[in-house]
């Protein structure tokens, strides 16, 4: 990894918890099964190309928030979870 002097300007980072190094603690071995299963499911289905679409950290640059909500169209049922308030 290589740091140099200009700031990355980035819309959206994503961490996971399948990353080498990664994991969960205090999950019984159905709870993993469980996340690995869906996980496969939807690499599957969907083929996003991110390795965690059930439970990765995200981190998003307000306006690229901002934009992503204003374009956004629900044709059903819709959920979010954790969004903290500034």
């Amino acid at each position: 990894m290589s740091l140099n002097s200009q700031p990355i300007q980035l819309d959206i980072v994503t961490g996971t918890r399948y990353a080498l190094g990664g994991g969960v603690s205090g999950w019984d071995l159905r709870r993993k099964v469980i996340s690995r299963g869906a996980n496969f499911l939807a690499q599957f289905l969907l083929s996003p190309g991110v390795s965690d679409l059930t439970g990765s950290f995200r981190l998003y640059r307000k306006e690229a928030l901002a934009r992503l909500i204003a374009e956004s169209v629900s044709k059903g049922y819709v959920f979010q979870v954790g969004s903290p308030s500034p």
